[in-house]
């Protein structure tokens, strides 16, 4: 910040720090909670493996893994757990560069959570 704007500014700056803290506990503005999405048990499993293989890819590549795929885009496919290619272009955080390059891979690293799943959902 500018020497001469916060020379004009320190004052009323200042007095609204003093405000806020004498403001009782109760009387700050409260945040709203982040969505939280419905805790799946197996997420963290899927989200390892699609994580193994895009590190994979990106080192195959010579990328950064989060430019190749962020975490959000990779929690995106965990939490939907596709199982065609079609699935995969169907989640929009996926570009479709992302899909072509990493989905037969995804899909391939998903494929022991579904059975394992599956199994879980349907004992015999």
């Amino acid at each position: 910040m500018p020497r001469s704007l916060l020379e004009r500014a320190a004052p009323d700056v200042l007095e609204a720090v003093k405000r806020g803290v004498e403001l009782p506990d109760a009387d700050l503005p409260r945040f709203p909670k982040a969505v939280r999405w419905e805790r799946d048990p197996d997420f963290d499993a899927r989200a390892t493996a699609l994580r193994t293989v895009r590190d994979a890819a990106a080192t195959r590549l010579d990328l950064d893994p989060g430019v190749l795929c962020s975490r959000d885009r990779l929690e995106a496919v965990a939490r939907r757990n596709p199982t065609t290619m079609e699935g995969l272009r169907e989640i929009p955080e996926l570009r479709q560069w992302q899909v072509e390059e990493l989905g037969p891979a995804f899909l391939a690293a998903l494929a022991p959570h579904r059975k394992a799943e599956q199994s879980a959902h349907n004992p015999m």
